[in-house]
């Protein structure tokens, strides 16, 4: 497996107006390098740093949406945030749309088992508020601000921020 080759074709293919200076490369990498993970996406460095050992046994659609996944990181955001989600279901629905069936299905998955079922679910009152009410009746209210904010793929300051006031009332049975 050449990763530099199927950085490239990925970059090409998913990614064409990023990296236009062609700074990034792909390699593979220590423990180290990859953060005890899979993959690393080092902005610094300007380096995709893929696990070798991780990925011998990847067929060619895990590594390219592993490659993937690691891009988004630098375009979307460095956490598993909706940002970063968002980026991924574009380039999941670019996939699709290249027949690449397999690479859209990995992407998808990827969202939801890093970032959670509700990241890229519309965020309102009503979907906060829904969320909030399935919630157990005896956690505290910063429990379940925490809860929604991870669920919605924001931080805490945020959810308490847009809807403090409708948790806080969703756990005191007042909805």
């Amino acid at each position: 497996m050449n990763i530099v080759t199927i950085f490239d074709e990925v970059c090409s293919s998913y990614f064409p107006r990023w990296d236009r200076q062609r700074e990034w490369t792909a390699e593979f990498g220590d423990a180290n390098q990859c953060r005890n993970s899979t993959g690393y996406c080092d902005t610094v460095a300007k380096t995709v740093y893929v696990d070798k050992l991780s990925s011998i046994g990847m067929l060619d659609a895990g590594v390219r949406a592993l490659l993937i996944h690691e891009i988004c990181h630098d375009i979307g955001a460095a956490e598993h945030n909706r940002k970063w989600a968002r980026r991924m279901e574009r380039a999941a629905a670019c996939a699709a749309e290249l027949n690449e069936a397999e690479v859209a299905d990995i992407l998808r998955s990827d969202i939801v088992s890093c970032a959670g079922n509700g990241v890229l679910a519309e965020y309102n009152l009503c979907n906060v508020l829904d969320y909030a009410e399935a919630l157990s009746p005896s956690i505290d209210c910063a429990t379940a601000v925490k809860r929604v904010a991870k669920y919605f793929g924001y931080k805490p300051a945020k959810v308490k921020r847009d809807f403090g006031r409708v948790i806080e009332d969703a756990m005191a049975g007042v909805a």
